[in-house]
């Protein structure tokens, strides 16, 4: 199969977000009779960066990079730093300024789906001629940033029954949960849900990460949807061996902290417990990783957890694998969102995965009858805990703490963990395509 990946994120970029269609398209283009193709924008402008990961991008790969304009590189060389509107509409100040408030404004209600939609008519006009040239069999177009998926709508609509257009789902779209932050006229969030169910009816197949979220879009589109969770990626653990304790009793978490993912009643179980056990101060401490909202530096400050925090900023995937191996404790916090309860529950952050390939004892606040739940467990080394339970976050962590002074090692066999290696998702996602085309072929 001559395949076409058609992605906004990809290296030097970072996060997850990356990693996704990175290794994904490694595997595909390992399984014999696979070419694979990349189209991304020429740019170096993303919000979390980590050239680190171009090394892993194979040889068996063709890349093809073109100019992107995307108005919201300019409104933030034209603010500064200290008026950006961060990952996750978050921002370096709790309150935010009224450019910040305007720039917000013309990002829900102009620049719709999203600001990477002036990439879509350039990128058509370009991949129309390539498809025909290169014999193009499958296209995949992977969003956020949705606008991606136009492209392929495009397409599909131009090509028709020539081509098979996956789009593919890493997050909700018109029911993503930074809607509640964002003030979108009725006019722009109908728009949005119009263009949604146009994407989700006119392409062939349509894959997203959790059963949730699957379900969800499954509604709107009244059609089978297929899921590809998010993984690890194997080959960076193969050589790892996690056999020993942690030297200090790390509370880890990797990733982006908005406002929304901030986690009021675990900083205040982490006061408490620093008041009753005096010598959790010395031997304890909270690493937060990636980009953090101002309110949650605020908090910190405010319960005087600051003098045991260590904030980094985003560092490259090996770096931050490492920190993961040394934590005693990781934490995978759920958005908690007012209006999007079905986003929340369908939430798995892709670092769920590799969490497990670190092999120590994880600590879940979110919706504990949600999919991250279901696949993480109830177990003394495991577990969700709702966001609203003080008491049982407390007790979990000075469980694990206890077993840490009584020398417990922390090392945990998460077995799930092999059914989410990205070699295999690749394979379910091959299989996927195949199934498809001969579906196709034996019903035409």
């Amino acid at each position: 199969m001559n395949i076409l990946i058609v992605a906004y994120y990809w290296p030097p970029a970072g996060g997850s977000g990356v990693q996704r269609w990175l290794y994904m398209s490694n595997h595909l283009a390992d399984i014999p009779g696979n070419n694979l193709t990349i189209y991304v924008p020429d740019t170096t402008d993303y919000q979390v960066l980590d050239p680190t990961l171009s090394a892993d991008i194979s040889p068996k790969l063709k890349i093809i990079k073109r100019p992107i304009w995307d108005p919201a590189h300019f409104y933030n060389k034209a603010v500064g730093e200290k008026n950006k509107i961060g990952v996750g509409m978050s921002s370096v100040k709790e309150k935010k300024s009224l450019i910040q408030k305007i720039g917000l404004w013309f990002r829900a209600n102009v620049f719709v789906p999203d600001s990477r939609v002036f990439w879509v008519n350039p990128s058509y006009r370009f991949l129309k001629k390539y498809i025909e040239k290169n014999k193009i069999d499958v296209i995949v177009t992977t969003g956020p940033p949705h606008s991606m998926h136009l492209i392929g709508l495009k397409l599909k609509q131009y090509f028709k029954e020539k081509i098979i257009w996956v789009a593919d789902f890493r997050d909700p779209w018109s029911e993503i949960q930074y809607y509640e932050t964002l003030k979108t006229t009725k006019f722009a969030f109908n728009k949005i849900k119009k263009l949604e169910k146009k994407v989700l009816i006119n392409s062939d197949i349509v894959t997203t990460v959790t059963p949730s979220w699957a379900n969800m879009f499954r509604d709107i589109s009244k059609r089978k949807i297929e899921i590809i969770e998010n993984g690890y990626e194997d080959s960076l653990f193969e050589h790892i061996k996690i056999i020993n304790q942690p030297k200090r009793f790390n509370i880890v978490h990797t990733g982006v902290m908005y406002a929304t993912r901030n986690p009021h009643n675990l900083w205040n179980s982490l006061r408490i417990i620093k008041n009753e056990i005096p010598a959790f101060v010395d031997l304890a401490k909270i690493q937060l990783i990636g980009n953090l909202d101002a309110s949650v530096i605020n908090e910190l400050k405010n319960l005087d957890l600051y003098d045991i925090t260590e904030i980094y900023p985003p560092m490259s995937h090996k770096e931050v694998i490492e920190y993961q191996i040394n934590a005693a404790l990781l934490l995978l916090i759920i958005d908690q969102a007012k209006t999007y309860i079905s986003t929340a529950k369908g939430m798995i952050t892709g670092k769920i995965y590799e969490y497990f390939a670190c092999q120590r004892p994880i600590l879940g606040i979110g919706p504990t009858d949600g999919d991250a739940a279901r696949i993480l467990g109830d177990s003394e080394y495991a577990k969700m805990v709702d966001w609203d339970d003080l008491e049982g976050i407390k007790n979990f962590i000075t469980n694990i703490y206890q077993k840490y002074i009584n020398g417990d090692k922390l090392v945990v066999d998460y077995h799930q963990k092999e059914l989410y290696s990205r070699k295999n998702l690749a394979l379910k996602f091959n299989n996927i395509l195949l199934e498809y085309i001969n579906n196709k072929k034996n019903n035409g």
